[in-house]
C-alpha cells in the first residue's frame, strides 16, 4: 500500500514538475482536485471532490467511497463506485472496469481499458496525457 501511494505521489510530482495539463476530470483525490478546476466537471471524481462539487444527492451515485455509500443505497446503482462500495455491489468482475484502486487493478487486465479507473491505476494506464 505503501508503494502504491508513494508511485502516486511520485507521478502527480513528476507531472506538476514538468508542467503538463491533466485533463483527468474523472481521476480520483489529488488528480481530480488539480485537474478539475471547473466544480461542475468534478461530479465524478471521488472523496472531498465530490463532496464540495455535487450538493445534489441524487448526482452522487457515482462519487468514491463515503459520498457513493451515503448516495447510492441502491446497491444495483453503485457498480461504478469506488473502493469498498464497488467490492461489494459488483460481483461481476467483467463489470468493475471502472471502480477504483485494487477492484480496477484485479478487473482491468487490458491497460487501455484502465483509463477512467482511479488513483495509480489511472496513472499507470494513462500514459498520453491528453487523453
Amino acid at each position: 500500500m505503501k508503494f502504491l501511494t508513494t508511485l502516486m505521489l511520485l507521478s502527480i510530482g513528476a507531472s506538476q514538475t514538468m508542467g503538463l495539463s491533466i485533463p483527468r476530470a474523472m481521476a480520483a483525490g489529488p488528480v481530480a482536485e488539480e485537474a478539475v478546476t471547473d466544480y461542475g466537471k468534478r461530479a465524478m471524481a471521488a472523496g472531498p471532490v465530490a463532496e464540495e462539487a455535487v450538493t445534489d444527492y441524487g448526482k452522487r451515485a457515482m462519487a468514491a467511497g463515503p459520498v457513493a455509500e451515503e448516495a447510492v443505497t441502491d446497491y444495483g446503482k453503485r457498480a461504478m463506485a469506488a473502493g469498498p462500495v464497488a467490492e461489494e455491489a459488483v460481483t461481476d468482475y467483467g463489470k468493475r472496469a471502472m471502480a477504483a484502486g485494487p477492484v480496477a487493478e484485479e478487473a482491468v487486465t487490458d491497460y487501455g481499458k484502465r483509463a477512467m479507473a482511479a488513483g495509480p491505476v489511472a496513472e499507470e494506464a494513462v500514459t498520453d496525457y491528453g487523453k
